[in-house]
């Protein structure tokens, strides 16, 4: 067994952050006892580990291995400590937790306080990527996903229906017109979702099922940027009915084909690694942001405040 646990500890973080001083504020250490710790590394393995400049401080190669195997120890120590959590009920550990870009800046941006302050033993480290992420192969506790649920060892909680309408701004509509009926849609730029296979965009109003003409210039599954191109007037696009309320009620932009509803929506959901017992850290999450879903669609208010 090492002697030099702790020192390993602090030089996970000093890697993590590239500064001695940030290391030291992020552990509550003065920052000459991170200093002491890194040197009695480099004293104990006769290696250098980190160059050092006034602002920075860079691992060395040497240095680069070692941060590689104390970020798993820290990694692991952990999810001891969660694992014990467990057997206890008490939420705590790291939780690592990915999003789309969309879900942060306009449901977790506002929340997130809330949540550190309902789990003071949680610490969370959100990563928002527009990327397709794994929760087994990226390593992370939870992965938020828009899009539709694929087959896979992971287990998946629905959070919410989009709930899309297709909206377009004023602007469009007086320089292309409104279609009045699907047959219309032909003639107009409509931007559907970017798949691995193109999958189509569908209607329906009764038992009239009709397909939509997708604009083949341009797809985007990111509804923030789909309600810029709306809003500039440059396209028809499927966006949630809870984004575009504020817009909808303020006249800015309107509702096409409001009798008609798309099939085959996108969804958001929470991915999971599977295992027989989930923890607490990752189950009071997945309740805080299901939660935050009900709040949203109850009062659609609360997104115009970020937006």
């Amino acid at each position: 067994m090492t002697r030099h646990l702790e020192e390993m500890a602090v030089f996970a973080k000093v890697g993590d952050l590239g500064s001695m001083s940030g290391a030291a504020r992020a552990l509550g250490l003065p920052k000459s006892t991170v200093s002491r710790a890194v040197a009695r590394l480099e004293a104990a393995y006769s290696a250098r580990l980190v160059e050092r400049t006034t602002r920075k401080v860079t691992l060395t190669e040497i240095g680069r291995a070692l941060h590689a195997h104390c970020s798993k120890m820290v990694e692991e120590v952990y999810n001891a400590e969660a694992e014990i959590a467990a057997y206890q009920g008490t939420p705590s550990g790291r939780l690592r937790v990915a999003a789309p870009y969309s879900i942060g800046h306009v449901i977790l941006k506002q929340n997130m306080p809330e949540f550190l302050d309902r789990y003071p033993n949680v610490d969370v480290q959100l990563q928002l990527t527009d990327r397709t992420l794994n929760p087994i192969t990226d390593n992370f506790d939870v992965v938020i996903r828009i899009g539709w649920l694929e087959d896979s060892s992971l287990i998946a909680r629905k959070i919410t229906d989009v709930n899309a309408i297709l909206v377009a701004s004023r602007a469009y509509v007086e320089a292309y017109g409104l279609p009045s009926s699907p047959s219309d849609l032909g003639g107009h730029r409509i931007i559907g979702y970017p798949t691995s296979e193109p999958r189509p965009m569908d209607m329906s109003s009764g038992k009239e099922r009709v397909p939509v003409p997708i604009w083949s210039r341009f797809a985007c599954n990111d509804p923030l940027m789909n309600m810029e191109l709306v809003q500039r007037g440059i396209a028809i696009a499927p966006v949630s009915a809870i984004i575009a309320a504020g817009l909808l009620e303020g006249g800015q932009l309107i509702h096409v084909l409001p009798k008609y509803k798309l099939l085959d929506q996108p969804a958001i959901y929470a991915l999971y690694a599977g295992r027989t017992a989930i923890s607490p850290k990752i189950s009071v999450f997945l309740d805080f942001v299901s939660e935050l879903a009900r709040r949203v669609f109850a009062n659609p208010a609360l997104l115009r405040l970020v937006n």
